[in-house]
């Protein structure tokens, strides 16, 4: 090999290894991480799949183009593919946590349904033999055992007890709205932060400590908390505050109450879903939210 060959077979070599040294610095950028953080629950991936797989697939192609971009440099589409991927696939995993809330409570009517046709049957029966002369002996057992089925409530009437119970206490706390859906209880809070801020305000630490109070007199709820920002503002900006500000309130529940991480999960949705009209400073502040829903298990 000559000397100019070998000095130019060098510079190859060199060129090649710090085009490989610059690929490795790339960062990957946080809404890309923030997507696979998302994309870690395998199980709850192929629910979503099977639940909603037209904008499941619509996400999955945001993250391969995600991908593609990160690993061509383009670092700015990467987070906006990564954006809408996490969207699309949030949508999903929503709809597959909803209709398993939604076959729970379904599941709970029908016990409960079994439940009162069984009493029904019972009493009727009891009906008859009273009717009769000379079994008292058998309405005396049957009687018994309308008793004992009726001192002891089914799991369905201990599901919607539960709910009714955490619905009446959380009504009765000042400063938060609080509804019904097929999901479960809405517990709605509002006014936690300054504008644009994920600090929570010390005012406010007072009522989500009778939130973390209510989340352990009921113990077998999951709560899930999800945020909401007014239309001001990009769309990735608003999502990454509606995130962080759930996450807020989610570290304080866990760090003052001690709620089991496994109990509780944040999720931030920006600007989409708006409950009041944007076009007012009151609709703004309705946006402006972080909405904990209790789920029964």
């Amino acid at each position: 090999m000559t000397h100019a060959c070998h000095r130019f077979v060098t510079s190859v070599l060199i060129f090649g290894a710090l085009g490989v040294i610059g690929c490795a610095a790339v960062q990957k950028p946080a809404e890309l991480v923030r997507l696979e953080t998302l994309t870690r629950d395998s199980q709850a991936l192929d629910k979503a799949k099977r639940t909603a797989p037209k904008i499941f697939e619509e996400g999955k192609g945001y993250q391969a183009l995600a991908l593609a971009a990160l690993e061509d440099d383009e670092l700015d589409d990467c987070s906006t593919y990564a954006d809408l991927a996490w969207v699309k696939l949030e949508t999903a995993l929503e709809q597959a946590r909803t209709q398993e809330a939604e076959a729970r409570l379904k599941s709970a009517s029908l016990r409960l349904s079994a439940a009162q046709e069984t009493r029904a049957k019972q009493q009727a029966r009891l009906d008859n033999m009273q009717k009769g002369v000379g079994r008292l002996e058998k309405i005396q057992t049957l009687e018994t055992q309308l008793g004992e089925v009726s001192q002891r409530p089914s799991s369905a009437d201990q599901f919607l007890a539960q709910q009714d119970a955490l619905f009446q206490q959380a009504s009765a706390l000042s400063g938060v709205e609080v509804k019904k859906d097929k999901r479960g209880i809405v517990v709605i809070l509002r006014q936690l932060f300054a504008r644009k801020k994920i600090l929570l305000l010390p005012g406010m630490l007072p009522l989500l400590d009778k939130i973390g109070e209510l989340a352990n007199r009921f113990p077998s709820t999951t709560l899930m908390l999800e945020g909401y920002t007014d239309s001001r503002g990009r769309h990735t900006d608003n999502l990454t505050l509606s995130m962080s500000r759930a996450q807020s309130v989610m570290d304080y529940l866990v760090q003052r109450h001690e709620l089991p991480l496994n109990r509780i999960k944040a999720s931030g949705y920006g600007e989409t879903r708006p409950v009041s009209d944007n076009a007012t400073p009151s609709g703004r502040v309705r946006n402006q939210r972080i909405e904990i829903l209790f789920l029964f298990r």
